[in-house]
């Protein structure tokens, strides 16, 4: 009940200033099984959640009217589908999706971590790059959508550093970030999916992300208020949790 409070308090207090207009950033809406990278985004995945690295998914298959991104270089349907390949996809028609346990929404966007046995942990990673240096605003929110359950870490990383780490536990379960980041052109924001507790290709997670750049240099004290109350959050989250 308390943090409800604090969170509508605050919610209240921002509202005169947090609308910037559209995102001009979406994943879901800018995805392309066509490229990877495309023009902002790409598609991959790494050991450590929080890195710079990235290993491009080179294998684009179309599967139950999903289109995906995978790991490179393990293109057997078996692993896909037992284990759990790295894997970025999206609902590219009108009408939600079966994809085996999850239900995709229309035009949603989805992520699973690989845990191949012959393998190390694998989180799976959107990344966008900065076209110019500025202030973004960047809204991240992770729902789980496999009806067998999920048990999965999220993070956001910008450049490197880790800006949000939360997980979700359950079907339906969610964590979200708003925040500013400072970033330099060329410079990346990483939105990751990470295994928490090897739970096999169980773990399809719904990303929807936005990227919206700040124009006032004045609103930075805001939103990076804003970016510390949601790590808060997810502290007093994860705390609640673990009581």
């Amino acid at each position: 009940m308390l943090r409800m409070s604090i969170a509508a308090a605050i919610a209240s207090l921002l509202l005169p200033v947090a609308g910037f207009g559209t995102p001009i950033w979406d994943f879901a809406n800018d995805f392309t099984p066509s490229a990877n990278p495309n023009t902002f985004w790409s598609y991959g995945y790494r050991t450590t959640p929080a890195s710079t690295d990235l290993t491009l998914m080179n294998w684009n298959p179309h599967l139950d009217n999903i289109d995906f991104w995978a790991l490179s270089g393990w293109v057997e349907l078996k692993r896909f589908f037992a284990n759990g390949l790295p894997s970025i996809g999206k609902n590219n028609t009108p009408s939600a999706q079966p994809f085996w346990w999850p239900i995709v929404p229309p035009g949603k966007g989805i992520l699973h971590p690989g845990n191949v046995p012959e393998i190390e942990d694998l989180a799976a990673v959107v990344r966008w790059r900065a076209p110019s240096s500025g202030v973004y605003e960047v809204d991240a929110t992770f729902t789980a959508i496999d009806t067998r359950g999920v048990d999965v870490f999220t993070y956001v990383v910008a450049d490197g550093g880790l800006v949000f780490d939360d997980f979700v536990v359950g079907l339906g379960d969610t964590s979200h970030y708003r925040g500013a980041v400072t970033l330099s052109a060329g410079q990346v924001v990483d939105f990751v999916v990470a295994n928490r507790n090897d739970t096999g290709n169980r773990d399809w997670t719904q990303l929807d992300a936005s990227i919206t750049p700040i124009p006032e240099p004045s609103t930075l004290i805001i939103w990076s208020l804003l970016g510390a109350l949601g790590m808060a959050a997810g502290w007093w989250r994860r705390r609640k949790r673990a009581a």
